[in-house]
Order: C-alpha cells, then structure tokens, then sequence
C-alpha cells in the first residue's frame, strides 16, 4: 500500500512538474505566449488562484525574463504588444488603439507589475476583458482603461495569494493529509522538491477528472429540465 501511495506522489509530481517552466525555458519559449498560442499554453489557468500555483512551481514572472532573456526583454515586450493588438481586434472598436498606445500600454504593464505577474495572468486579464467582466467598450479602448483592469486584477490577486499562503501553511504544519484530500478536490496537488521545499501545483489528471464531473452534472441538468418541459407539454 505505501509502496502504491508513493508512486502516485511520484506520478502527481510528474504531472505537475510538467505545467511549470524554468525561467530558461520560458525565454527561449516565448511564442507560446503570442495570441495563437497563449489560451493552450495556460488552458489549465483558470483563476488567480491557478496562475499563483503555477508561479509557484516555477512560471517566471515578467522582470525575471526580461532581465535574463539575452534582449533586454525586446521579445517579451514584443508579445504583451500582440497579445494587446488581438484584444483590440476582437472587441471591434470604433476608434482602435494606436501604436503609440499599445507599445505605451505594454510598457507600462511591465513596469507596474513586470515583479509580480506572468503571462499567465495577462492571460486572464485580456480573457476577462474579451468576456465583457470589465465592461463593455464601443467607440475605443485607451491605454488608462487596460491598466485600470491590470490594477483591479493585481489587488484581488493580492488576496489570493495572501489566502494561498495561508492554505500552504495550513499544509504544512497543519493536517497534511485532509489539506490535500481539499486540494485534490479544487485540482491541485501539494509536491515536495528534491531539496525539501513544498508546492503547490495543478494537477491535470484531477482537474481533468473535475472537468468530467461538471460536464456531467450539467448534462444531467440539461436532461432534467427537456423532462420536465416534455411533462409539461404532456400535461
């Protein structure tokens, strides 16, 4: 049993391990970031709470590729600018944002919160917005309403690092193995790393065994209420 419990803790780690990259990799790796690219690359970054625990095993965040990318972060700059571009794109405004604009936009957001964030919450940030959750905008977007969402996104990440923290600590000095029975339930996984330090990181296999689940329980709701009309139209 101990033996079969520790190749699942190898195999969790294996799998989460898989979803973090090295700084090295993300800079050598950056057009996995552009438009075409970035909802696969962070499919799994679903909420503040997945982008913190990606970050935690090992996502880097925009200043730490920017200063060890080899081009002063030219390319990392160069894909927030296009990221920016196709948010414009899709919203089909009247009056789009101009060069000047995205390049100042995209400087900004670097400057700002380069210390803190990763591309994968400039991904939820710029997915939020195409869902309409800042507001609807018809004649134009301006560079002072995108870092408006960038700072509303930063603050309420704030919180939920500060609930992540606790929930890290809870595991470890807490009950490890009902902490990790909640986690399993949210898609997460607690790993340890060679050098003894813990993390926190999603875990595909369960989060894909969560998706299931809903896709089925939303089924079974869709079939529910067809019954009841057909009972109505019956009646």
């Amino acid at each position: 049993m101990e033996h079969q419990d520790n190749n699942q803790t190898t195999a969790l780690t294996q799998t989460a391990e898989s979803h973090a990259i090295s700084l090295k990799e993300r800079c050598e790796k950056l057009d996995l970031c552009n438009p075409a690219n970035i909802s696969q690359t962070f499919s799994m970054v679903r909420t503040q709470q997945d982008a913190i625990a990606l970050q935690n095993s090992g996502e880097p965040c925009m200043l730490s590729i920017k200063r060890n990318s080899g081009d002063g972060g030219k390319k990392m700059l160069a894909m927030i600018k296009l990221n920016i571009a196709a948010l414009d794109r899709f919203l089909h405004l009247k009056n789009p944002l101009s060069e000047e604009e995205i390049v100042f936009t995209s400087q900004q957001i670097v400057e700002e919160f380069g210390g803190a964030l990763t591309f994968a919450d400039i991904h939820l940030v710029l997915k939020d917005a195409k869902a309409g959750k800042y507001g609807k905008f018809y004649e134009r977007l301006s560079a002072s309403d995108i870092l408006e969402w960038f700072r509303t996104y930063y603050d309420k990440r704030l919180d939920a690092y500060a609930d992540f923290s606790m929930n890290m600590d809870a595991i470890r000095y807490g009950d490890a193995r009902s902490d990790q029975h909640t986690l399993a339930r949210l898609g997460y996984a607690l790993h340890t790393r060679e050098d003894g330090t813990q993390f926190i990181a999603l875990d595909q296999k369960r989060v894909a065994e969560i998706e299931e689940e809903r896709e089925r329980k939303r089924q079974e709701e869709l079939d529910r209420k067809r019954q009841e009309e057909l009972d109505r139209e019956s009646d």
